[in-house]
């Protein structure tokens, strides 16, 4: 269950095993989390596989933040490369 300050309306719970869910969950979570937020909800492999979908759709300061701070910039050089 997301915190109160993490949740939209009708997205308390995440369904972490459907991928669109997931991503949108991660989305939140990367955009408004704390730092103890994503430490909490962010599986690092998960993270890593969806990052080529997420991505696109950050800011771009944050974009390069989250590839530096997760070294997430090999996903996205692997996925670019397919």
């Amino acid at each position: 269950m997301l915190p109160r300050h993490l949740s939209w309306p009708g997205m308390r719970e995440c369904d972490v095993t459907d991928d669109a869910t997931r991503r949108n969950m991660y989305g939140i979570v990367l955009t408004q989390g704390q730092r103890n937020d994503v430490a909490r909800f962010l599986n690092p492999q998960l993270l890593r596989s969806d990052w080529p979908q997420i991505r696109d759709v950050l800011d771009p300061r944050l974009r390069d933040y989250c590839e530096r701070r997760f070294a997430l910039a090999r996903s996205a050089a692997a996925s670019a490369e397919a």
